[in-house]
């Protein structure tokens, strides 16, 4: 996968990209596009398969400072290969076109299980200060950032605290007063107006969702078909976190139609579902997990069932080699366990780590719709 980055040398603007092999181009005055009379080449290429190396130099950032233009990249050693996880690594040269020295400017894990810290940016503050946001994977819950402190000696990033990144540390700026990455949410809005915590699977279709039709209830309204829960509209997502993260909501599933399915998710590409869904004029519970058949229980059968108010929930234990537990109750106090359990599993389609998902999607027709209030986190 190409990664890119400007980079700005003697009043012009160059392109700098590639896996391995990397390449500048130089863009036109006003960087609408490639100069296609300037500058257009291989710089250089870093170590490969040959040498050791299982992910070749990605991610470029490139830097200019005291008479030296900086690329730094991420790097990733094959098993028995140095320390064998992804590190940090950066390219100098005086001259724009190399020659280009290298040095790994950073490789440590933080104690987590050999995956190193690499890929990101230097900062630098108000006060002359330098940072490098870096980032981790942690399995299923995604990708962690780091915020690191960065010094320069013999011209060269120096990352971290005698080559280790800090648990803690302080930083020498006004404090920034922020919410939780996480919350619980009653959707009591007077405007259609998301929360920084949530954030749509896909681009939403605008009239399709509503927190005033209904006080205190976000409506997910069918307005487009849906084959299963990666390719429907409006999905409403927001961030797991480590250990562990428990969701509850209550749904009003009276107004589904024949088809429709809707309930909450643990989202990615290996997601697993719970819900309701509507067929031939009566509600089943909905359950599938992403390589398995879907199970429906009729809701005649459970006692105390109410279309109108109906409660889900999901436990994501990343602790717990990254398992996630589904579960449905008819009054909010008892809840009843699904069986099966989903092995959660980071991949690169969804890319951003389990989130909960709040769906609603019609597979027959359009036109139902469901109203969901009191999102509990724990």
């Amino acid at each position: 996968m190409s990664r890119y980055e400007f980079s700005f040398w003697e009043d012009k603007a160059y392109f700098v990209y590639g896996n391995g092999d990397i390449y500048m181009s130089e863009l036109n005055n006003d960087l609408t596009g490639i100069n296609k009379n300037g500058l257009n080449q291989l710089l250089f290429s870093t170590p490969n398969a040959d040498d050791g190396i299982m992910l070749r130099c990605e991610g470029c950032r490139a830097y200019v400072k005291n008479g030296y233009i900086y690329l730094s990249f991420i790097e990733w050693p094959k098993e028995g290969i140095s320390n064998s996880r992804r590190r940090q690594v950066c390219y100098r040269s005086k001259n724009l076109l190399g020659p280009y020295e290298r040095k790994v400017i950073f490789d440590d894990d933080m104690g987590y299980f050999n995956r190193g810290i690499a890929q990101g940016v230097f900062i630098e503050n108000d006060n002359n200060k330098w940072y490098a946001m870096l980032f981790q994977d942690h399995g299923a819950v995604g990708r962690i950032p780091y915020l690191i402190p960065m010094k320069w000696e013999n011209d060269w990033p120096v990352i971290g605290i005698e080559g280790r990144a800090p648990a803690e540390f302080e930083i020498d700026i006004e404090e920034c007063k922020t919410k939780s990455l996480v919350t619980s949410d009653a959707f009591n809005y007077s405007e259609n107006k998301l929360p920084l915590q949530f954030q749509w699977n896909h681009n939403p279709l605008y009239d399709a969702w509503s927190f005033t039709e209904r006080k205190g209830y976000l409506r997910l309204k069918n307005k487009q078909l849906a084959t299963n829960i990666l390719n429907a509209r409006n999905t409403l997502t927001e961030r797991t976190v480590t250990p562990k993260s428990v969701y509850t909501i209550e749904g009003d599933f009276s107004n589904l139609k024949n088809g429709d399915i809707a309930g909450i998710c643990a989202f990615m590409g290996n997601y697993g579902m719970i819900g309701i869904t509507k067929d031939e004029e009566k509600f089943f519970v909905y359950f599938r997990l992403f390589n398995g058949e879907e199970k429906r229980f009729k809701c005649s059968n459970i006692k105390g069932f109410n279309c109108k108010s109906f409660w889900l929930r999901i436990v994501f234990d990343f602790e717990n080699q990254d398992k996630a537990f589904f579960y449905y109750s008819c009054d909010g106090k008892v809840f009843i366990s699904m069986d099966d359990i989903l092995n959660m599993e980071f991949t690169l389609d969804v890319f951003v780590g389990y989130r909960l998902g709040i769906f609603s999607f019609p597979t027959k027709e359009i036109g139902g719709y469901t109203d969901f209030r009191n999102l509990v986190f724990e």
